[in-house]
């Protein structure tokens, strides 16, 4: 009755009360990480009734705010190593909707623990296995955006493009400071865990071709982990921009610097785009020898040989085009660029007066059907044999 509620009475009550549910919820807790059947109910809610019946603006209000506080982080981890994403999330959801949820500009010293234990989480997770941890995340998003605050906003970044639901990426990105970095010198925090949310933005606006912005992000990685990751990235965004001069002369370099063989092949995979698309013949040769000194061969060579060998043709070589196109489609005839290959092939033996091989070659386009290259092949056998 609130007419015992003298001074001295509150207390007495606060002071016994607050040693009782501080003596109870840890002992729940311990016994809770062990016993699958606890209930999140039962271990917040003796703490939140005391709280509003009796412990609210007495002098244990603080300490319960911080006893809370501890129940749901130690809480929220036992879930969480045992992957019990929802229920995790859940426990910051109950926090909010009680009395105890701190005012904003307090919420950072409560959230950056779990931040940090989040990003980690999906920094560890292989791709198939982020997706039910994205999804959790996500249901709750409300709730662990305002929780977790600007420093991890690119988790939910991350969580969309995974998804690949662009609409709410683009939403999430509106959202992003881009200058924003997470401080190194909070506790537990790595410098490669600042390139990871430095990452994840840089890819998501790379998947929604905002070269430009993502650009400074990319130049920004400097751990080993996730430089491996930007610099094919940045051989991408160069080409998004139409900089194929640019990707290919910093793009090339990097090759022998990269670590490990799917990187390197991305880089590779890219310059053959640049070097195509701007037409710059003359680096052909370099990007093939890099690939044959990177150990690059059989059929994933022949992409770079039918490059080397339009490039050797743009530039009238008929030798070398012969050579590099031989080799290519001895690798992979069944390459999308093997009639235009055959094609070219052609015109070098025509230029050589080799016209029974040239025919060969243009009477293997007309047989292949192809849309584009067969009419061309049929009218060059045409004009061959004359009326």
């Amino acid at each position: 009755p609130q007419e015992l509620k003298t001074p001295e009475l509150s207390q007495f009550i606060s002071s016994r009360l607050f040693k009782i549910i501080k003596k109870e919820s840890e002992t729940a807790l311990s016994m809770g990480y062990q016993n699958e059947n606890l209930k999140d109910e039962d271990l917040f809610q003796p703490v939140q009734e005391a709280y509003d019946l009796w412990l609210k603006g007495s002098s244990f209000e603080k300490a319960t705010r911080e006893l809370y506080a501890e129940l749901v982080k130690t809480r929220f981890s036992e879930l969480f190593e045992k992957q019990k994403w929802s229920r995790a999330f859940e426990t910051i959801d109950q926090w909010k909707e009680s009395g105890l949820w701190p005012e904003k500009n307090k919420l950072p010293i409560y959230s950056h623990s779990i931040g940090v234990k989040l990003t980690q989480k999906i920094m560890d997770l292989e791709s198939e296995a982020k997706t039910p941890l994205f999804q959790s995340l996500i249901e709750n998003e409300d709730t662990m955006s305002e929780f977790l605050g600007a420093d991890f906003l690119p988790l939910f970044v991350s969580a969309y493009h995974h998804s690949n639901n662009q609409a709410e990426l683009v939403a999430w990105l509106k959202k992003m400071k881009p200058n924003r970095r997470l401080a190194q010198s909070s506790l537990g925090v790595t410098q490669e865990m600042k390139d990871f949310l430095v990452f994840v933005q840089a890819e998501a606006l790379m998947s929604v071709k905002r070269f430009l912005e993502s650009e400074p992000l990319l130049k920004q990685i400097t751990s080993k982990r996730y430089r491996e990751m930007a610099i094919p990235m940045q051989v991408e965004n160069y080409c998004g921009q139409k900089q194929f001069s640019q990707a290919v002369k910093f793009g090339l370099p990097q090759v022998q610097k990269l670590n490990t063989l799917p990187s390197k092949k991305r880089v590779m995979a890219s310059l053959v785009s640049a070097i195509n698309e701007g037409k710059l013949w003359k680096q052909s040769d370099l990007v093939l020898q890099q690939a044959r000194k990177q150990g690059i061969k059989n059929k994933e060579l022949a992409p770079f040989l039918y490059l080397a060998g339009k490039s050797q043709s743009e530039q009238k070589v008929c030798k070398k085009t012969i050579a590099y196109y031989s080799e290519a489609l001895t690798l992979d005839p069944d390459h999308l660029a093997a009639q235009e290959a055959k094609f070219r092939l052609g015109k070098c033996y025509q230029k050589e007066k080799k016209k029974e091989l040239a025919k060969k070659q243009w009477q293997a386009v007309v047989d292949s059907q192809d849309a584009f290259w067969a009419p061309l092949a049929k009218s060059e056998i045409n004009l061959m044999e004359g009326p």
